[in-house]
């Protein structure tokens, strides 16, 4: 299973995003990612299934949750 990262920024935005995947079954988990990830110093994020990623962008835009999309891993 592919695992694609979404930064959120802030643990309470994170929090908030994966409740709101979570109404429409899109499983993820809360990560604290490294600031050589995101360039920006500390910052959350979630993982979820890259086969999920297109589904996740538009629940997140939907809720007016902001987010940046990394690319996949394994």
């Amino acid at each position: 299973m592919n695992i694609c990262t979404i930064v959120t920024g802030s643990i309470t935005t994170a929090m908030k995003a994966q409740k709101a995947l979570a109404v429409y079954a899109i499983q993820s988990t809360v990560v604290k990612l490294d600031s050589s990830t995101t360039h920006k110093g500390c910052a959350y994020g979630l993982e979820v299934n890259c086969n999920q990623i297109n589904n996740a962008r538009t629940v997140l835009t939907n809720a007016k949750i902001k987010a940046t999309y990394l690319g996949g891993g394994s």
